[in-house]
This record gives structure tokens, sequence and C-alpha cells, in this order.
């Protein structure tokens, strides 16, 4: 297992990404300005899917994410989202727009990034995306969505 001082090994993923099940809010840590969407092992999936958002400014999401696509937004959605949130995303380059759709329901996250790991550990253990709030060990790998 990699220790906590050792930096993961990172593979850059582009978005969009479709995942094909069904992901939920996991956790929100606001003093961190993290939030995590988790998809579950189990009888239909072998593996465990982790997805956090850092430097979270906004963010419009359901609890439950059935069959979760993640995209970058647009120049349309940018600017509609900066509507949305009385912001001026356009001329903030520190800042993403993540837009998420699953099933009928359309939303966004405004980030600074995000992140992925998978792994084979049950549904409630700790996210190793949570490395720098809960103590956990850092993934051995992380995959960075772009």
């Amino acid at each position: 297992m990699n220790s906590a001082w050792q930096s993961p090994e990172v593979t850059i993923k582009s978005l969009p990404l479709e995942f094909g099940r069904p992901f939920s809010v996991f956790a929100m840590a606001p003093t961190h300005r993290q939030l995590l969407l988790r998809s579950p092992m189990g009888n239909e999936w072998e593996d465990r899917i982790d997805v956090i958002l850092k430097g979270v400014v906004a963010m419009k999401v359901k609890t439950q994410l059935p069959d979760l696509v993640i995209s970058a937004a647009n120049d349309r959605e940018v600017a509609d989202v900066d509507l949305d949130c009385e912001a001026d995303l356009r001329r903030n380059e520190s800042f993403k727009v993540y837009m998420l759709r699953a099933g009928k329901f359309r939303g966004y996250v405004v980030a600074a990034s995000a992140w992925m790991a998978r792994d084979r550990r049950p549904a409630n253990d700790p996210s190793p995306l949570l490395f720098d709030i809960e103590g956990t060990p850092m993934p051995e790998r992380i995959i960075q969505l772009i």
C-alpha cells in the first residue's frame, strides 16, 4: 500500500465519461470544499468507483445519480451556469464547470479539479480520495478528469 507521503501514480482521462452505473452523493466536506460521488461494487459491478470534485464553489446536484455521465461544459453551458450561480466563470480560469447527466436530470459542479479512483473496498469504507480529510492512505493510482 502507498504511504501517506508518497504521491500516487496519476493517469489523465478526458471527458466526457459515461459510467453506465448509478452514483450517489457519498460525502461533502464544506470546510475543504470537496464533493465525493460514489458507485459501490455489487452484483453488477466488480469494483467501487469514487469521483471527488475539489475546490467546489457551486453545484446543482441530486443525491441519487443513475447512469452518471460527466462532461466538460461547452460555452453555452458555462453561460447558463454563470446565470444560475450569479458568477463570472468565463473570466476565472481557476475553476472548471463539470456537467452531470443522470437520467433526465441535468446538473453541474463548478470546481478546481475532478479526480477518480477505483478499488474493491466495501461500500462504507472511507475513500482514499479523502486522504487529506480522513487521514486514509493515499491511493496508489488516481485518475484526473479533464
